[in-house]
C-alpha cells in the first residue's frame, strides 16, 4: 500500500480500535493512554497524508477498496437504520420511526440499483482540510475530555463515542460514493444522539431526541437524493457530476441533498437541534460545532455546488437560506448573554455564510467558504473549551459573570481573547474569509444587505464580550495556576491558541496549496499566492506585517494597562454592583422567539421552493 493509503486507513481504523479499547479499559490511567495514543496517531497520520499529497502536487488521491468492504459498508448502513428504528420506539418518536422505515426502503432501492464504476474513496484538498480539522482539532478535544469528564462514572463510554466519532467523520469526508457517504453520515447522527443525551437528564434526553428526529429526516432526504442522482445522472459518484448543465427534474437530487445538508449543518429552519444540544458537556459542544457533525453538511454542499449553478432559482434559494441563517442568528447572539448559546448562534451563522457561498458558486465565493470552514473550526473549538474551563471554575458560562476573569484565570482569558480576535479582527483568517465573502456577494444587493447587518451584529456581541474580559473588577473565581487539577487544560488551550495565530500567518500558502486546487477543478480562481500575503484589488496585503503590528499593539496595551487591584466603579453617589458595570441590551425571550420564528418561516418557504422549483421548471 502507498503511504497515502496507509494514512487513510489509520485515520479511520485507529479511532474505531481506540473506542473499543476505551470501552474495555478498566483503570482510568489506561483510558488516558488509550485516548492520548489514539489522538497522537490521528494527528501524525493526518500530517503524513498532507505531506504525501504535497509530494504529488496536491492532486486527488483515489482509492478503490475491495468488493468485500462494500458489502460490509452496506450491512453497516442497515444496522444503523435498524438502530434508529429502535431508538424511535424507545423515545416514543413516531417521526424517527417513520424516517427510519423510509431509510430502510431507500437503502433497499440503492442496493438493488446498479452501481457506478469508479473509486469509492477520493481525497482531494477539500477532504484533506476536513481530515486535518477532525484529526487535529478533534483529537485535542478528546484529550481535553480526559480531564473535563474525570468525575463522570461513564467516562469510558463517553470517550469511546468521542474517539469513534473522529473515525467515522474522517471516513465520511473521504467518500466519493454516495452510498458509502450516507452510511458514515448516519453514524455521525447516532454518535451525536448518544453524546447529547449522555447526562441522561430529562433536558438532555429531549435534546437528543430532537437531534435524532431532525437528522434522521435529513438522512432520508439524503438517501432520496442519492437514488435520484443515479436515476437522472447515472452515477453515485460525486466525482462524476458535471459542472452546471442540469435542468428540470435533474435538479431535484441536488435540492434533496441540499436539504439533508441543511439539517446536518443546523441551518434555518432546522437550527433548533443544535441550540438544544448546548445541554451536553462542553467537549460535545466543541466537537459538534468545530470538527465534526455540522461541517459534514456544508462539506456536501461545497461538493455539489458546481452542479446546480446553471439554475438561478436553486442557487438563489440556497444562498438565501444561508444568508437568513447568518442574519437571524447574528442578531440573536447579540442579544444573548450565555456564552455557549452565543457560540452556538455564531456557529449557525458562520455555517450560513458557507451555505451562502455555495449558493453564489463563484470561484471567489467557493474559496471564501473553504477558508471560513478551516479557520472557524480552530477558533470556535478554542472558545468552547475555554468557556468550559470558566464554567468549571466559576460555575457559570454567562458572559456577565466573566468580569475580572483576566485576574482570576489569565490563561483562559488569553485563550478567549485569541479566539475572539481570530474570529473578527484583521489580519486573521476569519476576517479574511469574511472579506472575501463580501467581495463575492457585492453583486447581489439582498445578500450584501444581510451581510452588512450580520457583520455589524457580530462586532457588537464579540466586542461586548471582549469588554467584559478587559474589565478589572474582581470576580469570584480563583487563579488557574493555583489549581493543579486544571493545569492539563493549558496544553489544549495553548495549542489551539498558537494554531489559530499560526494558520493566520500562513493564510497565503494555505489558500494557494489547499484552497485553489479544489476550486480550480471546476472554476478558474485567480489571485492566490504561496507567499505570506494576499492579493487585493489595490495590490498585496501583507498579512504577516499586519499580524506583527497587532501583536505589538496588544503587548503595549498589556504593559501600560495593567489591572489595578480592588478598583470599584464610581456611581456618582449611587450604589453600584461591581459585577454589573456593562450595559444591558438583551432581548426578552418573547422578542427573541419572534425573530427566530420569522427567520424559520422565511427559510421554510425557501426550502419548499427548493423542492418545487425543479418540478415547475420541468412543466414549464
Amino acid at each position: 500500500m502507498a503511504t497515502g493509503e496507509v494514512a487513510t486507513a489509520l485515520l479511520v481504523l485507529v479511532p474505531l480500535a481506540g473506542a473499543a479499547a476505551s470501552l474495555l479499559a478498566g483503570p482510568r490511567r489506561l483510558q488516558r493512554y488509550i485516548v492520548g495514543g489514539t489522538a497522537a496517531v490521528l494527528i501524525i497520520a493526518s500530517v503524513i497524508l498532507l505531506l504525501d499529497m504535497a509530494g504529488r502536487g496536491f492532486t486527488a488521491l483515489s482509492i478503490s477498496p475491495p468488493e468485500e468492504l462494500s458489502t460490509v459498508v452496506e450491512a453497516l448502513g442497515i444496522v444503523l437504520t435498524v438502530t434508529f428504528l429502535y431508538f424511535g420506539w424507545r423515545t416514543r418518536s413516531v417521526l424517527v420511526a417513520l424516517f427510519s422505515v423510509g431509510e430502510l426502503i431507500m437503502i433497499g432501492l440503492l442496493v438493488a440499483s446498479p452501481g457506478s464504476e469508479g473509486p469509492a474513496l477520493l481525497i482531494d484538498t477539500l477532504a484533506l482540510v476536513l481530515v486535518l480539522i477532525t484529526s487535529i482539532v478533534g483529537s485535542l478535544i478528546a484529550v481535553y475530555s480526559l480531564t473535563y469528564m474525570r468525575d463522570d462514572p461513564r467516562r469510558g463510554t463517553f470517550l469511546a463515542v468521542i474517539v469513534a466519532f473522529l473515525g467515522v467523520m474522517n471516513a465520511a469526508v473521504m467518500c466519493n460514493d454516495m452510498r458509502w457517504f450516507e452510511v458514515f453520515w448516519s453514524a455521525t447522527t447516532l454518535f451525536s444522539f448518544l453524546l447529547i443525551g449522555h447526562a441522561r437528564t430529562d433536558e438532555a434526553k429531549n435534546a437528543a431526541r430532537l437531534a435524532l428526529i431532525i437528522n434522521t429526516g435529513g438522512g432520508l432526504a439524503l438517501l432520496m437524493g442519492a437514488r435520484l442522482l443515479q436515476y437522472y445522472h447515472d452515477t453515485y459518484l460525486l466525482s462524476d457530476l458535471m459542472a452546471g448543465g442540469a435542468a428540470g427534474l435533474a435538479l431535484l437530487p441536488f435540492a434533496l441533498l441540499s436539504i439533508g445538508a441543511f439539517t446536518k449543518s443546523a441551518q434555518l429552519p432546522f437550527q433548533s437541534w443544535l441550540l438544544a444540544a448546548m445541554v451536553a458537556p462542553t467537549p460535545v459542544s466543541a466537537l459538534l460545532h468545530s470538527s465534526t457533525m455540522v461541517n459534514l453538511g456544508v462539506f456536501l454542499l461545497l461538493r455539489i455546488a458546481p452542479s446546480f449553478q446553471g439554475d438561478l432559482t436553486i442557487s438563489a434559494a440556497i444562498a438565501l437560506v444561508g444568508g437568513l441563517s447568518f442574519l437571524a442568528t447574528s442578531v440573536l447572539a447579540m442579544t444573548n448573554s450565555n456564552a455557549k448559546r452565543v457560540l452556538a448562534y455564531s456557529t449557525i451563522g458562520n455555517l450560513g455564510l458557507i451555505v451562502m457561498c455555495a449558493g453564489i458558486g463563484t470561484p471567489l465565493a467557493m474559496a471564501a467558504a473553504m477558508v471560513l470552514l478551516l479557520y472557524h473550526a480552530v477558533s470556535k473549538a478554542l472558545l468552547f473549551l475555554a468557556v468550559g474551563v470558566v464554567k468549571e471554575v466559576r460555575g457559570s458560562d454567562d458572559i456577565e459573570d466573566m468580569y475580572g476573569l483576566r485576574k482570576d484565570l489569565p490563561l483562559v482569558t488569553m485563550a478567549i481573547f485569541v479566539g475572539i480576535a481570530t474570529l473578527v479582527l484583521p489580519p486573521f483568517g476569519m476576517f479574511v474569509s469574511k472579506w472575501l465573502i463580501s467581495e463575492a456577494a457585492i453583486v447581489f444587493p439582498l445578500l450584501a444587505f444581510l451581510l452588512a447587518v450580520g457583520f455589524a451584529s457580530i462586532v457588537v456581541y464579540y466586542f461586548k464580550w471582549m469588554g467584559v474580559l478587559l474589565t478589572s473588577v474582581t470576580g469570584p473565581g480563583r487563579p488557574l495556576r493555583n489549581d493543579a487539577s486544571l493545569r492539563a487544560y493549558r496544553w489544549e488551550l495553548g495549542a489551539l491558541s498558537a494554531g489559530a495565530v499560526a494558520i493566520s500567518v500562513l493564510i497565503g500558502p494555505i489558500t494557494h496549496y489547499l484552497i485553489a486546487p479544489f476550486v480550480a477543478r471546476e472554476l478558474l480562481l485567480p489571485g492566490l499566492t504561496d507567499t505570506l500575503t494576499l492579493f487585493t484589488a489595490g495590490g498585496e496585503l501583507q498579512a504577516f506585517l499586519l499580524l506583527f503590528l497587532a501583536i505589538v499593539v496588544f503587548l503595549a496595551a498589556r504593559l501600560f494597562l495593567r489591572p489595578a487591584g480592588g478598583d470599584t466603579p464610581y456611581g456618582g453617589g449611587e450604589a453600584v454592583d461591581e459585577l454589573q458595570v456593562g450595559g444591558d441590551y438583551y432581548l426578552s425571550e418573547r422578542s427573541a422567539s419572534r425573530i427566530s420564528r420569522a427567520g424559520t418561516a422565511a427559510s421554510a418557504v425557501l426550502v419548499v421552493l427548493l423542492v418545487v422549483a425543479p418540478l415547475i421548471s420541468e412543466v414549464l
